[in-house]
């Protein structure tokens, strides 16, 4: 017994130790005349410190509630105490005690009496040996008869022995004064013996709770240290310290911009600060309808998930988007052949600039060379980038090929046939056939052309069919083939 309430009274007080750390104290005080309810209980005007260590409720009717909740492990801990502490209710009740310190020292005393208790039952088995309590009750019954007899038989002789015993009385009150002081001595010792035993025992548990004591103080320093060590591990003495500064600076600029509000605050008009707060209320209205709004807004979207879920478009979407990698599998073939083509064409274009480069000047050459008998020396021709007559110039004046009249232009198209003829080969050109034309040019111009074909014959082969070989009598070395 001894033992476990020992044990009980340290692991409790290393319990609620470890609770008081553990808890969050907080002092409610009322200010107003509300009364303030703690667990539903008035706290009155006094005020009240708690530790918050299991489910409290605070609460002014009317105005105010606050659940305050504890820590998961402080809820552990008080947990933990209270069972401690019915545990050890159950044990004082058992021995008879109001708490563990008494229930310790009714079992410290106990150890002091049972020795005595135990040579008390040896003496007393000595001198009544294997008697029960009925016979050792009937030997004391006949010893006082036994004494009543022997004081009777003494009155009736005392008178013969008076003289006797007369010498020797005062030697007997000698002796029964002697005796009386050995036992006053006696009842003394005997009653120093206790008081020395109890003292004892008072010490012994004094001692024990010392002990206990400083053992429960050791085990707290031992745990302060290890935290002290792990916060230290965890945050250096130099971050505290510059915690602690940051800290006061934060303090100073606080006052500082405390003084600065309530001097504001004793400078500021009452009516702007009111428009203020009317401005700030019609904001934070209009805040609330946007949030409701949103909210609205949210709920709508979230049906139409649940309903684009029902509709299996999941489904829907992502055989679209299969459709879309195809599609841009597609397209980047479909782009790759476009820049082909682009590349192509791109060439097509350089290499057919290069040829009308090479071309052009050339041929417009020729174009004037032949034309000087039709249109004189002054005449002269633009030539574009399909190697086509844009213009003649006559003269100085230019003039579109589409403005030209039908005959002019039909003898410019002539011209430019044989001027490609003698392109392709300088020498013996190529042979180029000509199919009844001049049809809308005047005798005058058929005569010029005819000097025209003559010198084109020189370098190329010229085959003119025609119904009117009369147009064409004036060429030199023309032969004539009738069909």
């Amino acid at each position: 017994m001894l033992a476990q309430a020992r044990d009980l009274r340290e692991q409790l007080r290393a319990t609620s130790a470890r609770v008081e750390a553990l808890a969050t104290s907080v002092r409610i005080v009322a200010l107003g005349d509300l009364p303030v309810l703690v667990d539903g209980a008035d706290i009155g005007a006094r005020g009240e410190d708690l530790s918050i260590v299991g489910e409290t409720v605070v609460e002014v009717p009317g105005a105010v509630r606050v659940e305050l909740a504890p820590a998961v492990n402080a809820a552990n801990l008080a947990q933990q105490r209270d069972a401690l502490v019915q545990q050890a209710s159950r044990l004082c009740a058992a021995h008879g005690a109001t708490d563990l310190d008494e229930t310790i020292g009714l079992g410290e005393a106990r150890l002091v009496i049972e020795p005595q208790v135990m040579v008390a039952r040896s003496e007393a088995d000595r001198v009544c040996g294997d008697a029960d309590i009925d016979e050792l009750r009937g030997v004391v019954a006949r010893l006082a008869d036994q004494a009543g007899g022997a004081d009777a038989g003494a009155g009736t002789a005392e008178s013969e022995e008076a003289a006797a015993s007369a010498g020797t009385e005062s030697d007997l009150t000698t002796r029964r004064s002697a005796e009386r002081e050995c036992a006053a001595s006696l009842l003394a010792a005997e009653r120093a013996v206790a008081a020395s035993c109890r003292r004892t025992v008072e010490l012994a548990a004094a001692e024990q709770r010392a002990a206990d004591d400083v053992a429960r103080i050791d085990n707290q320093m031992a745990d302060l240290a290890q935290a002290l060590e792990q916060s230290r591990r965890e945050v250096p003495d130099a971050d505290v310290e510059a915690r602690i500064a940051d800290g006061v600076q934060a303090l100073v600029s606080a006052c500082a911009a405390e003084k600065v509000l309530r001097s504001e605050l004793e400078e500021a008009n009452p009516t702007d600060a009111e428009q203020q707060v009317a401005v700030l209320d019609a904001r934070l209205a209009a805040l609330d309808s946007d949030r409701a709004e949103l909210d609205q807004r949210l709920a709508q979207a979230r049906a139409r998930i649940e309903v684009c879920r029902e509709d299996a478009r999941r489904d829907r979407r992502d055989e679209a988007a299969a459709t879309h990698v195809a599609a841009q599998a597609e397209l980047a073939r479909v782009d790759a052949r476009a820049r082909a083509a682009r590349l192509l064409r791109t060439v097509v274009n350089e290499r057919r600039d290069a040829a009308h480069a090479r071309f052009s000047e050339p041929l417009r050459r020729h174009l004037e060379d032949l034309a000087q008998p039709l249109f004189g020396t002054g005449v002269r021709f633009d030539v574009d980038g399909g190697l086509r007559v844009a213009s003649r110039t006559l003269d100085g004046t230019t003039v579109s090929f589409d403005e030209l009249s039908m005959g002019t232009r039909e003898q410019i198209g002539i011209i430019a046939r044989l001027a490609c003829a003698m392109l392709v080969d300088e020498h013996d050109g190529v042979p180029v056939i000509i199919d009844d034309a001049l049809g809308h040019s005047d005798p005058d111009r058929t005569a010029k052309m005819n000097r025209v074909l003559t010198r084109a014959g020189e370098n190329a082969q010229v085959i003119v069919l025609t119904c009117s070989p009369e147009r064409y009598r004036d060429v030199e070395s023309a032969q004539t083939v009738a069909l």
